[in-house]
């Protein structure tokens, strides 16, 4: 099944991209969203988890490895 439509892929302009991410594996402990792929993750399918950080952000840093953890641990099914 094709994920995004052609007219979305034609608007988008990044066809070679967007195909990238059409295997992408929701497998992994944590998915790094990006502008490509985040229709695909949060698209009302399955629970996401959102976590936003900023760069050069201390408690953002400080976080990080905690999230990273819990993602590891996670067994509900809900991406993070």
């Amino acid at each position: 099944a094709e994920l995004f439509s052609k007219e979305y892929k034609k608007e988008v302009g990044m066809e070679n991209v967007i195909r990238q991410f059409e295997a992408i594996s929701l497998e992994r402990a944590v998915v790094e969203l990006t502008p490509y792929n985040f229709d695909f993750v949060v698209n009302g399918e399955r629970d996401v988890l959102v976590y936003f950080a900023v760069e050069g952000c201390k408690p953002c840093v400080e976080f990080a490895p905690i999230f990273q953890e819990v993602a590891e641990a996670n067994e509900s099914g809900v991406v993070l």
